[in-house]
């Protein structure tokens, strides 16, 4: 998220000579602490806002700004690897929901 960021950042700047940003990269604890008093105009994080991150701001408003991929990765020992495993959605939904459990 940082180098997609920057490089918005960077073109950004390139258009308003008269705006000056800059950016620290942090985790994101640490940008929604920023927001939250008032040390930053604006935060990234990967994670979503809790009712409690809204105590030091109650304007502060999150939306999405980027849509990235999700890698399934997994290991079942005794599955042959020349087999096709298919994880439609509904099994993808109900295994993130920890209703399919792997014994």
């Amino acid at each position: 998220m940082f180098v997609l960021l920057g490089s918005w950042t960077f073109d950004y700047q390139l258009v308003r000579t008269d705006v000056s940003i800059s950016d620290t990269p942090s985790d994101s604890g640490a940008g929604i602490y920023a927001v939250q008093n008032h040390l930053n105009d604006f935060g990234a994080s990967d994670n979503a806002l809790k009712v409690t991150d809204r105590v030091g701001a109650p304007d502060m408003v999150q939306f999405p700004t980027v849509a990235a991929a999700v890698v399934i990765a997994y290991n079942l020992p005794g599955y042959p690897s020349t087999s096709k495993l298919v994880l439609t959605r509904p099994i993808l939904s109900r295994i993130y929901l920890g209703d399919v459990r792997v014994n």
